[in-house]
């Protein structure tokens, strides 16, 4: 957490730590931390801490008067899960979990995520990473290895396989070029 202030990242960080010290506690806080969970940490205690982190985000979000928030139940079920997937800073969701999310069936979910989007789900999911990926390319000084871990790739052949398929470069070719 020093790091990430020192180079003046403003991101949220929710501690979860085995130390139940009041120090280490009141050291995150110091250094900012949202906020500081003992592990094993309890799926109720997690919950509580992504909703308060929501709503704690919801009300930094400026948004333009012009455009009236919508309301996601107002959305198609194929709209509301795009939108969940190009707001998530990684974008990792299993086609199940998508489907679970507005309530279908996962083959049903599939097809009309296809018939609506003009693309298949696995696919849309990549052109969001490979999204992220150019962006941090060219953004960061990361190594290619973290911007494929960040992506949620454990394998990193893998992805430059993917990104090279995707932007016809390897990652490095592409930062290469943008330099």
């Amino acid at each position: 957490m020093e790091e990430i202030r020192r180079r003046n990242h403003h991101t949220s960080v929710v501690i979860i730590s085995g130390h139940d010290d009041f120090t280490y506690a009141k050291r995150a806080l110091q250094f900012g931390a949202f906020d500081y969970l003992l592990k094993p940490v309890e799926a109720d205690n997690m919950k509580e801490c992504l909703q308060k982190w929501i709503k704690h985000h919801k009300k930094e979000l400026h948004v333009d008067p012009v455009e009236p928030l919508i309301d996601m139940k107002e959305l198609s079920p194929i709209e509301q899960v795009t939108r969940h997937i190009d707001s998530m800073l990684i974008p990792e969701l299993s086609l199940t979990e998508a489907a679970a999310m507005v309530h279908l069936n996962p083959s049903y979910f599939c097809k009309l995520f296809k018939q609506q989007t003009s693309v298949n789900f696995t696919d849309y999911l990549t052109k969001v990473r490979m999204k992220e990926a150019i962006r941090l390319l060219e953004k960061t000084s990361l190594r290619i290895s973290e911007i494929a871990e960040r992506l949620g790739y454990a394998d990193l052949a893998y992805f430059s396989n993917t990104f090279k398929k995707v932007m016809g470069a390897t990652p490095s070719e592409y930062r290469k070029t943008r330099e």
